[in-house]
């Protein structure tokens, strides 16, 4: 079974909007990265925003990894108020944390629910280099982002660097709550 059949979709979601304090990243973390966070909507109508979130009420962006499109975006995920932490976790250096979540909704609704990937910013830009792997960016911002993703015997890992700061990786693991096939290298897993 592929990473495909189990994600659902893993989609990548873009912001309009002025950001707001990050829920989950250090101050000393690059600036890209912090431009970058979750979005859990497994189940559509009751999904969540984690990591640096706009106000309540904005509407985002997102594109599904598991599409067979190389670039664009869907539109609208809207942003909640700030909602108590989920089962996401977010392991920076030797800490493992829960990440603080926000209320989400899609509309118009999904039939089938995604994992994937909060940006925020105008003009984010987005190219897949592999099946695992995309490079994120911005017309008129500074940095690059590097996501990977893979699945573990009973979640998905998350990564996300910049090449400018490669000693300073973001990683989640959000738990599936069953059994997949893991396609993680070592690299990837705690």
């Amino acid at each position: 079974m592929g990473i495909n059949q189990f994600i659902f979709h893993v989609g990548l979601v873009g912001c309009m909007s002025t950001l707001v304090s990050s829920a989950w990243a250090e101050p000393s973390s690059p600036q890209a990265m912090r431009r970058v966070g979750l979005i859990d909507a497994r189940l559509p109508s009751a999904a969540v925003a984690m990591g640096d979130t706009p106000a309540a009420g904005t509407k985002l962006h997102f594109f599904r990894l598991s599409s067979t499109k190389r670039r664009g975006a869907e539109c609208c995920v809207k942003v909640g108020n700030v909602a108590a932490s989920t089962e996401l976790l977010l392991y920076q250096g030797s800490e493992t944390l829960a990440a603080l979540a926000s209320a989400a909704m899609v509309s118009p609704a999904v039939d089938e629910g995604f994992v994937g990937l909060a940006l925020m910013g105008q003009g984010v830009r987005v190219r897949r280099l592999s099946e695992q792997k995309l490079s994120v960016s911005w017309k008129r911002l500074p940095g690059k982002v590097v996501v990977e993703h893979c699945l573990s015997q009973e979640g998905i890992h998350i990564r996300l660097s910049e090449p400018a700061h490669p000693n300073e990786p973001v990683h989640y693991y959000l738990p599936l709550g069953m059994a997949v096939e893991a396609n993680c290298p070592a690299s990837m897993t705690r």
